[in-house]
């Protein structure tokens, strides 16, 4: 486990193996969620793997909805911007949202949810912040 955060820190300046790999799918299948993490980032990096970013979607809302705030910011990017997701600011006000309260990097959600809300109504944020709570209230443990 600490091996694998270590890797997870690492993981912009090192290139990784197909044995690795596969120890890292085998985690994620397993459901360990800083590998859910991982394999996300290599399906939407193509590294190691074919690009897929509905590939990564999936392994990011795995390691989401136990409560990763680094995979719950990605499925907000996601949302924003339209990538392995249809776009939607109300999902990607919620992912943000929730990835901030997790401690996902700050500056990043706070700009991206500056984007966001100055392209949204203030009914569309009530809404957001809704199913901010009720995504909340319907996973305790995310939280």
């Amino acid at each position: 486990m600490r091996l694998l955060m270590l890797l997870v820190l690492l993981f912009p300046v090192l290139s990784f193996g197909s044995e690795w790999l596969e120890e890292v799918q085998v985690s994620a299948e397993q459901g360990e969620d800083n590998a859910q993490y991982l394999l996300g980032l290599f399906y939407n990096e193509g590294d190691g793997v074919p690009e897929d970013h509905k590939e990564a979607v999936k392994w990011f809302r795995l390691a989401a909805d136990q409560g990763l705030a680094n995979a719950q910011y990605m499925l907000g990017l996601g949302y924003a911007l339209g990538i392995g997701l249809p776009k939607d600011n109300l999902l990607a006000y919620m992912w943000y949202n929730i990835a901030g309260a997790n401690g996902a990097n700050g500056d990043k959600v706070e700009k991206n949810m500056g984007i966001l809300t100055g392209k949204m109504s203030q009914d569309e944020i009530a809404k957001a912040q809704e199913m901010t709570r009720q995504y909340i209230k319907d996973h305790p443990d995310v939280y």
